[in-house]
């Protein structure tokens, strides 16, 4: 090896390390060629105008080639090790639903007054709800001033001396059959408790049919007669519209009523103090919206009792190929009470008895809105025609998700569609295979288990 002086670098380029200047030969064992030569590091050129050493770096644009090259190789294979997008979307909007749920419990908790959820069918049979509405329940109403009243007669009798009682019509006395069937009607006047008892006006788009009315104790719900249908208004669109008692154009002071809790008592006599308990109203909570191509199949969708079971949608219509098509759109209300529980289940304004827990099934928009017959199976289906069936039904379909809501203590659990062993089944009507194929899909919704019946 050899070594010149500090001046002699300059002449020669050759590398520098601490004034002694190694060459390309061997230094004490070591290659010095930008690499370690006797412990020293070769790492710059002394003089200007010396040779540099070629860079081992990456130019910028070939950096942004490979940034690309990556991003793309990866792309392609995320969705290979995935599950399917459908797949991730439902799970999402299960869990996004769960979430929306417990912002609106604990609503309920800070304002001490029951708070809900609500959803709707996106149009009449479409057996599918694409968003999910907040609801509040409203303060009392007791009147504007300390002087109102309310005054109790039965009401007058049919032009042919009938009893007045509710009875279904054509456009009225309905929407509580057969639950009020036959029950005598009575009239609520509403006044002020001066000398000269004037009408109490209650205020315009404030009560619906369904309100309840208590005297003291006494429970009276204002109800679809023709009475009142013909003080009603109407607000909203086709889709999403309200009908309140009483408008700022006829104004209302007297509403027709059933006493809900009579027990063949006598009706309050004189002038009464009252309160007025309203129906759920939307909250001012942004509606949760499912992702695109994702809903509540309401087919598959129930409200579960000790000896019943409700499927939200309010006839056989969407069972049936026979039964009329249906011109409204089922709307479907759960409420949570200030301690997170459960307060009732309301479907299409009629409140539930005893529902015990409610599963709400999400799955495909391709896949709702079913019509008779395209879930039945014959006895011992094909493999091929059970996974056929699997494909189209989303309470087959293990891509689903179910989330069960306990009503005792509104606990929500987000669980997979149970397999459905459709060989053991087959041969029996519409309805019968519908609710048997959807009991057996809601097992780990039965047990309150989640994701992967664990």
């Amino acid at each position: 090896m050899s070594y010149s002086t500090r001046n002699s670098q300059l002449a020669t380029g050759n590398w520098v390390f601490d004034d002694r200047v190694c060459d390309d030969s061997v230094c004490d064992n070591s290659v010095c060629d930008g690499w370690v030569c006797d412990s020293w590091a070769c790492d710059s050129r002394l003089a200007a105008g010396s040779p540099l050493p070629a860079s081992g770096g990456l130019t910028l644009i070939e950096l942004l080639v490979v940034i690309v090259i990556l991003t793309t190789l990866v792309g392609g294979v995320i969705p290979i090790l995935s599950p399917n997008n459908d797949t991730r979307k439902i799970s999402a909007a299960a869990r996004g639903l769960q979430g929306y749920i417990t912002l609106v419990q604990t609503r309920a908790a800070h304002t001490g007054r029951p708070h809900g959820i609500a959803f709707r069918e996106s149009s009449a049979g479409s057996g599918a709800a694409l968003e999910v509405f907040g609801l509040e329940v409203p303060p009392l109403f007791a009147g504007f001033s300390t002087e109102s009243r309310v005054w109790v007669t039965l009401s007058p009798r049919s032009a042919l001396g009938q009893p007045p009682v509710y009875n279904p019509g054509a456009r009225d006395n309905f929407r509580f059959h057969p639950q009020f069937n036959g029950a005598p009607l009575y009239r609520l006047a509403f006044v002020l408790a001066n000398r000269d008892k004037n009408d109490d006006w209650l205020p315009p788009r404030t009560f619906r049919i369904g309100d309840s009315v208590d005297i003291d104790g006494n429970q009276f719900r204002m109800v679809d007669t023709a009475w009142n249908v013909n003080r009603l208004e109407t607000v909203g669109t086709a889709t999403s519209e309200v009908m309140y008692l009483g408008s700022s154009a006829t104004p209302a002071s007297v509403i027709e009523c059933v006493w809900v809790n009579s027990g063949g008592q006598v009706a309050p006599q004189g002038l009464k103090r009252y309160q007025i308990a309203r129906q759920p109203t939307n909250s001012s909570e942004s509606p949760y919206q499912l992702p695109a191509g994702i809903a509540i199949d309401m087919q598959g969708s129930v409200a579960e009792g000790s000896q019943h079971l409700i499927r939200f949608p309010s006839d056989k219509s969407l069972y049936t190929n026979n039964s009329p098509p249906r011109t409204t759109n089922d709307t479907v209300g759960i409420m949570f009470s200030s301690t997170g529980s459960v307060s009732n289940v309301i479907l299409n304004g009629i409140e539930l008895a005893t529902v015990s827990r409610v599963i709400l099934l999400l799955g495909r928009v391709e896949n709702s809105g079913l019509q008779g017959g395209e879930w039945v199976m014959d006895r011992n289906p094909s493999k091929d025609t059970l996974e056929q069936k699997q494909t189209e039904i989303n309470w087959l379909n293990l891509d689903s998700r179910l989330l069960s809501i306990a009503t005792r203590n509104g606990r929500s659990v987000v669980s997979e569609p149970a397999f459905f062993d459709g060989t053991r089944s087959g041969g029996e009507d519409d309805e019968v295979q519908a609710s048997k194929q959807i009991e057996a899909a809601h097992a780990f919704a039965h047990e309150m288990t989640t994701v992967g019946g664990k």
